[in-house]
Formats: C-alpha cells, sequence, structure tokens
C-alpha cells in the first residue's frame, strides 16, 4: 500500500489531487483542517499496489511518451544517472515501439548477458559478500542441472559458517549429488580435478567483508591454480554506490558473470545494473525464490524492462492528456 499527503485550501482540491495521483481506488486515510488564519486542509490517501501491472497498462493507454514513462521508472529504480542517460537515449532510438520493447532493445544492447545455462560446463564459484544467498544459489543451479541429466558435483569451502555445511549437505542429499569439502586453495584444486563422472561441478564458498582487503586477497587465492570461474552472487536491493563499489571489488578477482539474488524481495532493482557496469560483468541470472527447485530466472533485456516498468508504475505521474 502506498500512502500520500496532499495540503490545499479546499477539500475539493484536495480530492482532486488524490483522483489524480491515486485514482478512483484510492481511500482517504485521514483529514486535517489547518490551524489559524489561513486554513486549508490536509488529506491523506493510500492505494492497493498489488496489481502495479493495471497501472502500467493504463499508462499505455494513455499514450505516454517514452521520456515520461521510461526516464521516472528508472529513477525510481535509483539506477545511476550515468546508466539512467544512456539507456534513455538508447530507448529513444526505438520510440516507434511500445515502451517495454523501446527499454528492452536499449537493455539489451547496453549490457551483456551470460547465462549459466547447459553452454557453461565450468567449474564455477559463487563468491560474495556474507548472506548474499551463495549456498541456496549453487543448490539451485544444481538441482536445475541435475533435471537437464547432467552429472553434478558441489564442493563447499564454507567451513566457518554455523549450520553452513549442513545446510548445503541436506540440499545435495535430496538432489543426490555428491558433496565435497575444500578446507584450503590446495584442497580445492584437488577436488576440481578429481576424476569422477561427474561433468559439471559447483563451488560453495564462505562470505567475505568485500571491504577487508586480507579477506579479498584470500579469496582470490583460493582459485588460484585453478580453472574454477568465480561467479558474484549479490542480493538485488541495497545501496546502488556500495553495490557499485562491491562489483568493482569482485570484477578484480576475476568475475564475468553476476548472479542476482532475492529479486522477489526487493521493488527496486538498480543495483544490479550498477554492480554489472562497474565490475564489467554479464548479468546471468536471478533468484525469486527461497525455494531449491523453483525461482531460477536467466535475465534479459525483455525480462529487466519488464520488472522495471511494473514494479515502478504506481509511481509515474499522470500524463498531461489524462488530467485535461
Amino acid at each position: 500500500m502506498r500512502l500520500k499527503s496532499f495540503s490545499t485550501d479546499t477539500m475539493s482540491e484536495a480530492m482532486r489531487l488524490v483522483r489524480e495521483d491515486f485514482g478512483d481506488g484510492a481511500v482517504i486515510v485521514s483529514t486535517q483542517h489547518g490551524a489559524g488564519d489561513h486554513g486549508g486542509v490536509r488529506l491523506t490517501a493510500a492505494v492497493d499496489m498489488a496489481d502495479p501491472d493495471r497501472r502500467w497498462s493504463e499508462l499505455l493507454d494513455r499514450g505516454a511518451d517514452i521520456d515520461a514513462v521510461i526516464a521516472p521508472a528508472l529513477a525510481y529504480h535509483g539506477l545511476p544517472q550515468k546508466i539512467a542517460r544512456r539507456l534513455l537515449d538508447s530507448a529513444r532510438l526505438h520510440d516507434e515501439c511500445e515502451h517495454e520493447t523501446a527499454l528492452a532493445n536499449a537493455i539489451q544492447y547496453q549490457f551483456e548477458f551470460q547465462p549459466l545455462n547447459e553452454a557453461v560446463d565450468g567449474p564455477l564459484a559463487f563468491i560474495g559478500p556474507c548472506g548474499a544467498g551463495k549456498t541456496v544459489t549453487t543448490a539451485k543451479i544444481a538441482a536445475r542441472a541435475k533435471l537437464g541429466s547432467r552429472q553434478v558435483r558441489v564442493i563447499t569451502t564454507d567451513n566457518f559458517r554455523a549450520g553452513g555445511l549442513d545446510q548445503l549437505a541436506t540440499f545435495t542429499k535430496i538432489l543426490g549429488v555428491r558433496l565435497d569439502l575444500a578446507n584450503s586453495a590446495r584442497d580445492l584444486a584437488e577436488r576440481v580435478k578429481d576424476g569422477d563422472e561427474a561433468d559439471f561441478v559447483l563451488v560453495d564458498t564462505a562470505g567475505i567483508n568485500p571491504f577487508d582487503s586480507t579477506q579479498v586477497c584470500g579469496l582470490g587465492e583460493l582459485f588460484s591454480g585453478t580453472s574454477v570461474e568465480p561467479v558474484l552472487a549479490l542480493p538485488a536491493g541495497g545501496d546502488v554506490t556500495e553495490a557499485a563499489e562491491i562489483g568493482e571489488i569482485f570484477g578484480s578477482l576475476g568475475c564475468r558473470r553476476l548472479v542476482t539474488t532475492r529479486l522477489d524481495a526487493t521493488r527496486r532493482i538498480g543495483a544490479p545494473f550498477a554492480v554489472a557496469e562497474a565490475g564489467g560483468l554479464g548479468l546471468a541470472e536471478a533468484t525469486a525464490s527461497p525455494h531449491v527447485a523453483k525461482g531460477l530466472r536467466i535475465l534479459d533485456g525483455a525480462t529487466l524492462a519488464g520488472l522495471i516498468l511494473s514494479r515502478s508504475a504506481d509511481r509515474i505521474p499522470p500524463t498531461k492528456e489524462a488530467t485535461a
């Protein structure tokens, strides 16, 4: 639910503003009459945000131009200004298309997409800050590969976090996947080279503080001398500036892809764009459910454009045509 207060001279004026901003589905939460000689009224209204796609459809029907729709949507999601400006400029080149298609084409052109699909042989290691969702991501990728009839093996280097090994052991047991523990860089190299029947090796790692240079260097040393590709796992939400700094740090460790986690638990998705830009990373996949067997989505321009516009539709102001 979205709340907003309107302060005007008269109640009729306040109601007009509510209808313009929220539509006919608004609920009046409270009214207050101003004190003193000037009087006036302050009205607080609320609107249910459960169906943002309906609001988006209304905007399309109104014929709003690209700038009126896409620019405030990018701002709502907190994309860095230089990225938002590039996307908007690129979307204008497709102004003959629908707004969502124009934005999808812009995102597809401006960013690289590298899914972790069947074409990837691995081995892959999921790295990132503490609590970023690396273990669940490892289990999701393993489950999808297993369902695709691939022979999967999982290695964990996380022998620090309480319950971390037990959690992954539970996942791999259900999947019928072998789980190995590596306590050092040498152990990891040996486990990766282990010539068993697995054709896809996944590595779960302990979380680190990306702003602690000692921990960052230690993580980099873990993969030295191995063929493991590190993949950054990072939540979709969070401060965009800090996310960009994290992307740059993990990019320096050789990360080429980003898995965006907890997509279902955030409304604003500016952070993944900032991370990919700063770290030079390809957008790979997103997790959108805590359940291992579902909620793994391959990202592309169309998917991200749909999320940006639908999640911000209720925040886009009505067009002049609608208020005339």
